[in-house]
């Protein structure tokens, strides 16, 4: 699986941690192709990745070891979820996302004076991202870090958009991946903690589930 989505699937096992329930999901998809364009919206929370970090919390509740059957389970349902979301984030990196399609309909419906359609009202459409996510790559910079410093991380961040609300933005090196989290609640500085700590455990817990 790609590392964009095991890093995907590492989040969606914190964040329903976290939050206690699958929440909507945002990772940034440059359009930089295209003359103009900046950003598409993958919507990272599909029912694969969620039915498998439900799963796996389920199963490795209380730091119980998953082993057997639920584990040969647990990495098919993993990678069969990874495959789906490098295809939505493909499809996103070529425009072929729903989001700013959608934002042109509503933007040409305000700026004409045509009746705004019903979807945009709808209490779907209302839901708030609140796991925002990005891969910042940081490769280029990173390799003129000089050879002393190369434990060093260059810093990062992604604000959350929603509140409550999660914000994180991951960079993968060759070797390492490094994670920044960012948070709105009434105590962000324990939500980071937190977060960070299920980051942390969702990592090592997932990549003994690849071995």
């Amino acid at each position: 699986m790609s590392p964009d989505a095991f890093c995907q699937a590492v989040l969606q096992v914190a964040g329903i941690g976290y939050f206690g329930k699958p929440i909507l999901t945002y990772e940034a998809a440059a359009l930089r192709v295209f003359k103009g364009g900046r950003t598409e919206t993958i919507r990272s929370a599909t029912k694969d990745m969620v039915g498998f970090a439900k799963d796996f919390l389920a199963l490795s509740k209380g730091g119980k070891k998953v082993a057997g059957e639920d584990k040969t389970r647990l990495a098919a349902m993993l990678r069969a979820a990874g495959d789906r979301h490098s295809k939505l984030a493909k499809a996103a990196g070529k425009f072929e996302g729903c989001d700013r399609h959608l934002l042109g309909l509503k933007l040409a419906a305000l700026t004409t004076g045509e009746k705004v359609p019903e979807l945009f009202s709808t209490a779907a459409w209302q839901l708030e991202f609140q796991l925002s996510t990005s891969q910042s790559p940081i490769l280029q910079e990173h390799t003129k870090v000089p050879q002393e410093l190369e434990l060093y991380t260059l810093g990062g961040g992604f604000g959350p958009v929603a509140d409550p609300g999660i914000g994180c933005s991951y960079h993968i090196l060759p070797n390492r991946i490094y994670f920044y989290v960012s948070c709105r609640a009434p105590d962000a500085s324990k939500g980071c903690d937190d977060f960070r700590a299920r980051v942390r455990a969702a990592l090592d817990s997932i990549v003994e589930l690849l071995e």
